[in-house]
């Protein structure tokens, strides 16, 4: 666990929405599993806390690409097509499994949602249940565009269509933040000197 406050902390301040609170108190709730897991085995922010490692560079991405969208965008009168502060709530959720699905064995908690991915052999089915769970406690209600975002993080795999597009634009921003963090930078906390 961070001895000085982690940059996570501060972009969920920034957030200039109404759930922020609720997504404060979600981390808050469970920052010791934030703080514990890795963001991945073997693939991005490998190491002990690389987990909220990773949130805070998704975060710090999506700022900088929204600003970067809404500069190429500002001579066309173009609306971005979502929400920076909508983008930062779906990627605070988009991996919620991880600190569960590596959580410490003996966290209770972690230990449940693991033998409910040995009933399910999905952790996209936990993901969900998790999401569902944390709504109904926390009292957070997610837009159609963010459980688009939540289900599309990681692309549209099978259910791609040459001729309808599944990904809402704020999912491809989440899909392309995500990204950014996991295969331009997975060695890297780029949070870390702020």
């Amino acid at each position: 666990m961070p001895t000085a406050p982690h940059p996570l902390q501060d972009y969920i301040q920034k957030i200039n929405d109404p759930r922020r609170d609720i997504i404060m108190a979600i981390y808050q709730r469970y920052h010791w599993q934030f703080h514990y897991a890795p963001g991945a085995t073997h693939n991005h922010q490998a190491w002990p806390g690389g987990y909220a490692d990773h949130i805070a560079d998704t975060l710090a991405i999506s700022e900088a690409y929204a600003n970067a969208d809404k500069a190429l965008l500002a001579t066309t009168g173009a609306d971005l097509g979502y929400s920076p502060d909508s983008a930062s709530i779906a990627l605070f959720l988009h991996d919620i499994e991880k600190p569960f699905k590596y959580g410490p064995s003996d966290c209770g908690e972690s230990n449940a949602w693991r033998e409910r991915f040995a009933a399910l052999q999905s952790w996209e089915l936990v993901k969900k249940e998790i999401l569902q769970k944390l709504c109904a406690e926390f009292g957070l209600v997610l837009t159609n565009d963010e459980i688009n975002a939540l289900h599309y993080t990681h692309g549209e795999g099978s259910d791609y269509n040459g001729k309808m597009r599944r990904q809402t634009p704020l999912a491809a921003h989440v899909h392309i933040c995500d990204t950014a963090s996991a295969r331009k930078f997975p060695h890297l906390h780029v949070t870390k000197q702020r």
